[in-house]
């Protein structure tokens, strides 16, 4: 690439910079996009990447692909309150770790009432991506009864946009032997 082609391609990102960050919806959007700062590779799976396809892509998403594997929302929840209830880390550490993850959430609460706002997100997914944005702020918060009652409410109201596990227990077996290593 000639100096002058990346001068020319560097100005003009940099002015897409200032205008998505003056803009309050862009803002929210391109915060949401960046993910989480810790390794949540569950959640940033169901969130930042469907965020990213949908900012990426001239159609919403079909309903085939608005679909979240059962696997991919439990073992999501799961990392979140395991990081909530971790008796191995320090309460300060845990703190710190709940204000980060609570953190992204609100970045991908504000991006997803961008989109809904652009018309860049079908209705239905924005309400089903609420409730379970819910019930991972329920996670993080150790209030368990509540996430699992958020997580019934996407099964009950969203049974088509869920991919069925073919053996759950075995998902649920995988995610713990995954946290028994670590340890």
């Amino acid at each position: 690439m000639s100096r002058l082609r990346r001068a020319l391609l560097e100005r003009v990102l940099r002015r897409a910079l200032k205008l998505a960050c003056g803009n309050d919806i862009a803002y929210d959007i391109v915060a949401a996009v960046r993910g989480p700062d810790i390794p949540l590779p569950y959640t940033k799976h169901i969130f930042t990447e469907r965020i990213r396809h949908l900012v990426s892509c001239s159609a919403p998403i079909s309903k085939s692909t608005q679909a979240i594997s059962e696997r991919d929302l439990w073992c999501s929840v799961l990392d979140v309150l395991y990081l909530a209830l971790e008796e191995i880390v320090p309460h300060r550490a845990r703190l710190r770790i709940a204000d980060a993850v609570e953190h992204y959430l609100n970045h991908v609460h504000s991006a997803l009432q961008a989109l809904l706002c652009l018309g860049m997100i079908d209705p239905r997914e924005f309400s089903m991506l609420l409730d379970l944005l819910w019930a991972h702020l329920a996670a993080i918060r150790g209030h368990t009864m509540t996430m699992l009652k958020r997580l019934w409410q996407v099964y009950r109201d969203y049974p088509d946009m869920i991919i069925p596990a073919t053996n759950l227990p075995s998902v649920l077996e995988e995610w713990y032997g995954e946290r028994e290593r670590e340890v």
